[in-house]
């Protein structure tokens, strides 16, 4: 288990504490309401971490190697731990120890699954518990395969997978009963069924953990990956709890109701789908286009999306045969850098740049004159902000301006561990002439006055860090400024130029200074010697001198300079 914690609000400690009574392990609950926390019993201190486990019973520590293998050859197993009781949704929780009883609730629903998955298969034509394959070529994003957990139907339980494919069943069945001879009335009330057993299964397999500071269970899809889970929760899905179908069910209808709300308008919606690279408009066409495009290699989302294909096809498959003749969901066409997780893909860094241009051209194409595209960006590379910006101006578009907007959960773990911003930046770019080519020196001189302008909108409106600076891009399109966030960080932390100021204006006045002059430092750099600022900094970082102190004299410990490195330092020495 990851942590003993059952609950952590501010008013409420309960724990599962494990002891150890004559060689077995034994828990019993403890905290408020129950017994006192033992002597030296931190909840936090669980017996696994980063498939690194500890025995509770002997204390041996097995590696993580050992430990995806004792899986991955179908040695591991579980145990029922405790039992979650609520008197209703945002009711009050108890706990107790699960019992033989409990566990024999379980495991009598295996001979149920295996009668009714053989009279299913012959019924359907497919296993009702899916067997298509997780990705295994993405370890980025997809854990569950190194633990031999390799199918999408692997990653539920015996009774998840009951319950779902009863759900599943009786959303077929209720397609025969509906008395109505409209058939497209009859598609849609069974495809809206379908959906909600798709958001049953997010809250229904073995990667739902239990969010202790809330007391209630999160959803499988904690964060954009498929991740492995030490301990989960199991909820019921005919309580009140969350997750259960009926609040599935409500969700879908709230959905419904928002999005309905378009057809009261006498300008009707319409949906379509098709490849951002072929859109099914005619030149001109379209007034404004809004779009939120993939970052790199950050979210494989079409991969990610077959944990809901896959029970999609049991649901609603029989109802658009043309929808869900393959296996899993199409991917040759996803404009994302697949190759930086799946080193098999051709899809590299250099294909996503392309497509991503290709889609902006035909986003120019489709908009009328002076149309507006509004392009929604949380990448924090200054690599990947100079690919978008370039493929704007190779489209055609003009950028006028760009604003942060905190649209992104603070904390969303891929916001803690992805190269994404705090907020999101909105990029404004209208299909309108260019300006004539200016001189740099009034083009410098026009820009500075603008960006003073402009971060000090930004700072007072509380807007810091890389989004402080990537956010006053978008209206100063200079293909040099992408120097300025990289060239920015490594004069901060590298060269430790940190500004001290007493006044917001000396903060902005400091903070534009040090950017000036680490571009100017930089670009100097890269002029020299050829090289990236970035390259640069990663080729000299691990030269390093040390002073060590022996009985009060300090000794120099010189680096060792290789030839190459020395090569370089040359170039700078030649250059002053």
């Amino acid at each position: 288990m990851r942590s003993f914690w059952l609950s952590k609000r501010d008013k409420k400690k309960v724990a599962v504490y494990p002891s150890v009574k004559k060689g077995k392990l034994e828990f019993q609950i403890v905290g408020t309401g129950y017994e006192k926390f033992p002597n030296n019993f931190n909840p936090d201190n669980g017996s696994v971490a980063r498939a690194v486990a500890t025995c509770p019973v002997c204390g041996n520590v097995i590696d993580d190697d050992t430990t995806r293998k004792i899986f991955k050859d179908g040695k591991a197993s579980q145990r029922m731990i405790a039992i979650i009781q609520s008197s209703g949704r945002g009711g009050c929780k108890s706990y107790r120890i699960a019992g033989q009883k409990d566990e024999e609730v379980y495991f009598s629903s295996s001979k149920i699954l295996q009668d009714m998955r053989e009279r299913l298969i012959n019924q359907w034509g497919i296993d009702p518990v899916p067997d298509e394959q997780v990705s295994e070529t993405m370890p980025g994003g997809f854990h569950t395969p190194a633990y031999g957990m390799n199918t999408w139907g692997s990653l539920f339980n015996l009774r998840q997978q009951l319950a779902l494919i009863t759900f599943s069943n009786a959303v077929r069945k209720a397609y025969e009963k509906i008395e109505s001879e409209n058939e497209d009335f009859k598609k849609a009330i069974v495809t809206y069924l379908g959906l909600a057993v798709d958001r049953l299964a997010d809250y229904n397999s073995t990667l739902c953990v239990w969010h202790n500071t809330k007391d209630l269970i999160a959803h499988t899809f904690g964060r954009q990956a498929i991740q492995m889970a030490w301990d989960y929760v199991e909820v019921n899905p005919f309580s009140n709890s969350t997750g259960n179908f009926a609040g599935a069910f409500e969700y879908l209808l709230k959905v419904l109701d928002h999005c309905s709300q378009a057809l009261s308008h006498a300008n009707k919606s319409g949906i379509s789908q098709s490849s951002a690279t072929r859109l099914p408009f005619a030149d001109g066409e379209l007034d404004a286009i809004f779009t939120d495009p993939p970052y790199y290699y950050s979210v494989t989302y079409a991969d990610l999306s077959d944990f809901f294909y896959v029970w999609l096809k049991r649901t609603v498959g029989f109802l658009y045969p043309e929808f869900f003749t393959a296996p899993l969901t199409p991917k040759d066409s996803e404009i994302i850098e697949k190759n930086f997780w799946d080193k098999t893909s051709s899809h590299d860094k250099r294909w996503y740049e392309k497509m991503m241009g290709d889609a902006l051209k035909e986003a120019y194409r489709i908009l009328k004159p002076e149309g507006i595209i509004v392009i929604v960006y949380a990448h924090k590379t200054t690599e990947g902000w100079e690919t978008l910006i370039n493929s704007i101006l190779d489209s055609g578009l003009v950028v006028t301006s760009s604003w942060p907007i905190n649209t992104e959960m603070a904390t969303r773990l891929i916001a803690k561990e992805s190269a994404a911003l705090a907020s999101s930046i909105y990029i404004v770019a209208r299909k309108m002439p260019r300006h004539p080519t200016g001189f740099y020196n009034d083009v410098r001189t026009e820009l500075q006055k603008h960006l003073d302008a402009k971060l000090h909108r930004l700072w007072e409106e509380g807007i810091g860090g890389a989004d402080f600076f990537i956010a006053a891009i978008g209206s100063a399109i200079d293909h040099q400024l992408f120097q300025v966030e990289a060239t920015f960080r490594m004069a901060k932390t590298d060269l430790k130029a940190r500004p001290i100021y007493h006044r917001k204006r000396d903060a902005i006045e400091a903070h534009l200074t040090i950017v000036l002059a680490a571009m100017a430092v930089g670009r100097n750099i890269e002029y020299l010697t050829g090289i990236s600022i970035k390259q640069f900094v990663k080729i000299l970082r691990p030269i390093r001198s040390g002073i060590v102190t022996i009985n009060g004299s300090e000794v120099v410990a010189e680096p060792e300079v290789p030839e190459g490195v020395a090569g370089i330092l040359k170039k700078l020495s030649l250059g002053h």
